[in-house]
């Protein structure tokens, strides 16, 4: 199992991710140096907060070429909530800002308005049912029983992935019964909208997957 390398770009909830991981039995390095990221063989890229504030810290940490070289030379990479959504193009969020263009597609608000047109409470909190898009997927592992039933993730979030190929679309939720993309995978980049470290024994499977990978 190679060490997993935490981005620490001031945005992230970095203590209860490497507690995560090392229930799954990984070494945990949390990396505030670019130079040290050059070396990583898998990376995970947390964060919460908006998506401007981040796209700067990590420019101005010089963690954005690296993370692009990183994902070229197919270094495992995983994405949690707002690291999930700064892997894609663009963010509508607060104007219009550029992401790291890892994955194609856009990140827009959560609707504020039901399929049946009744108003919804945004931010979306709390438990989810996660509804697979694929019956199976060769990441997971520990994690495959989850395409045979429902399980339930943890989420904290008033933006979503709107991804350009939907192909990558593992799972989405329902939210005011809109489909909302929750779970993408794309060669070995990987991205969860939910927070895997807080969505008790099904998030441990999905982070010891990544582990493993």
């Amino acid at each position: 199992m190679d060490k997993i390398s935490i981005v620490d770009y001031g945005v992230g909830n970095l203590l209860s991710v490497r507690q995560g991981l090392q229930a799954c039995g990984a070494q945990v390095d949390i990396v505030s140096d670019y130079k040290e990221l050059t070396k990583a063989s898998k990376v995970v890229l947390p964060g919460v907060g908006a998506f401007s504030a981040a796209m700067e810290n990590l420019n101005n940490l010089k963690f954005t070429e690296v993370l692009k070289n990183l994902a070229n030379n197919n270094v495992p990479i995983l994405g949690i909530c707002l690291g999930m959504q700064l892997l894609f193009d663009e963010s509508e969020e607060f104007g219009s800002h550029t992401g790291l263009g890892i994955l194609a597609g856009k990140v827009k608000k959560l609707p504020v308005h039901s399929v049946e047109n009744e108003k919804i409470k945004v931010p979306h909190i709390g438990w989810s049912p996660l509804i697979p898009t694929v019956k199976s997927d060769i990441f997971f592992k520990e994690a495959n029983i989850w395409m045979q039933k429902q399980e339930f993730a943890y989420f904290v979030h008033s933006y979503q992935v709107i991804p350009s190929d939907t192909d990558i679309e593992i799972a989405h939720t329902l939210f005011g019964s809109h489909k909302v993309c929750s779970i993408v995978r794309s060669e070995k980049i990987f991205a969860c909208q939910f927070h895997p470290e807080k969505s008790a024994n099904f998030g441990l499977r999905v982070l010891k997957d990544f582990c493993n990978v």
